[in-house]
């Protein structure tokens, strides 16, 4: 697991997607694995939060409330990174987990709105920059137009008004 984490890291996006698929495996073996691991490199760089977030936003994993809960809990902690660390919003692992929350808070928020829908609606609330453009890509992101077209065109309207 060690080198799995060091080569989320490689400069080589194929290494890095390798990486994921890696994580998701873990996942559809034991969940609860793949959720103790994420929560540990949280702490790591922009690529291995990015391959830990990317890896639980799957709907596989999202069938259930607890492992949901979590994965949730961790966008909302992750997303508060990004304001923490906007001053290197220019560097390329930021720019790579700004682009995944994107599409992991479309996915989860369609797959598990009764707790997902709060805690967006929260971080749209926020009026940071990077945040409205991480919230306004994710309203118009497939799974969660799909799923709650009403709610998303409400939130898109406010945040560009």
């Amino acid at each position: 697991l060690r080198i799995v984490q060091e080569k989320a890291n490689d400069s080589r996006p194929r290494v890095r997607e390798a990486v994921v698929r890696a994580l998701k495996a873990i996942g559809r073996k034991n969940v609860g694995r793949l959720l103790k691991y994420a929560q540990k490199w949280m702490k790591g760089s922009f690529y291995e939060q990015r391959a830990g977030v990317a890896a639980l936003c799957e709907p596989e994993f999202l069938k259930y409330k607890e492992p949901a809960v979590t994965i949730i809990e961790l966008l909302d902690w992750v997303t508060a990174t990004l304001i923490e660390h906007d001053d290197e919003s220019h560097e390329v692992g930021y720019q790579a987990l700004q682009h995944t929350l994107e599409s992991c808070w479309s996915t989860v928020v369609a797959d598990y709105p009764v707790k997902g829908k709060p805690v967006m609606e929260r971080w749209m609330k926020e009026k940071h920059p990077i945040v409205d453009r991480v919230m306004r890509a994710a309203l118009q992101n497939e799974p969660l137009l799909a799923a709650q077209p009403e709610w998303c065109k409400r939130w898109n309207e406010e945040l560009l008004g």
